[in-house]
């Protein structure tokens, strides 16, 4: 009651044409319409997860402003993103969470094509420069998981503490012909990996 029905028309500050508000709002989603509290504290991985699979369906981008994303299982990326601004941590460990980021199909049955991505800072809260115990806790970890892939631009935050920080992988079709900007891969046993199987290939980025 007293509230603004979703069919009500809104004019966006400079444009000429009124639209529903429902498809206003449906231009993007956003993790935070979906429960994610962005505090650190509160586990965000359904949210994050919800939003993105919104997006995917919809054909629109999914947002992430600000905030520390707590994450405990690997967040799944097959639509555009905007998480730039955003920080993702987990504790990753070969016995828990071993990758945190997937972007794109892993069932190599399609490509995610013709996106623009751009990640969050992503951390490994399992292994740190103040304990260097070696890379056992941590080994097989990934932070971010390219995986079939192509005509897309990517930007890469900082990404650190994983066994492999970041991971370009053919599985089943390909990852090829993308942009990547990188930011900062910091205090990973192997900062970038370039990897492909029998069957798939990476290249041309």
């Amino acid at each position: 009651p007293g509230g603004i029905e979703e069919d009500t028309l809104v004019l966006a500050t400079g444009s000429t044409t009124p639209r529903k508000i429902k498809d206003r709002f449906a231009d993007v989603v956003n993790v935070k319409d979906f429960g994610a509290k962005g505090d650190g504290v509160t586990d965000d991985t359904a949210a994050i997860q919800a939003a993105l699979d919104k997006a995917k369906a919809l054909g629109v981008d999914c947002v992430a402003n600000g905030g520390v994303y707590l994450v405990s299982n690997t967040i799944k990326i097959e639509c555009g993103c905007r998480f730039g601004s955003a920080k993702m941590v987990a504790n990753c460990t070969p016995e828990s969470l071993v990758e945190l980021v997937r972007v794109g199909f892993s069932n190599g049955s399609a490509v995610l094509k013709n996106v623009f991505i751009e990640l969050p800072e992503l951390s490994n809260l399992s292994k740190s420069v103040s304990n260097p115990s070696g890379w056992s806790s941590v080994s097989g970890t990934v932070g971010v998981r390219f995986c079939d892939v192509s005509d897309s631009m990517i930007h890469v935050g900082r990404i650190s503490n994983f066994d492999t920080g970041m991971l370009v992988n053919g599985y089943g079709k390909y990852c090829a012909h993308n942009t990547f900007n990188l930011s900062t891969l910091y205090n990973n046993r192997v900062n970038l990996k370039i990897d492909f199987t029998q069957t798939a290939w990476v290249n041309q980025n």
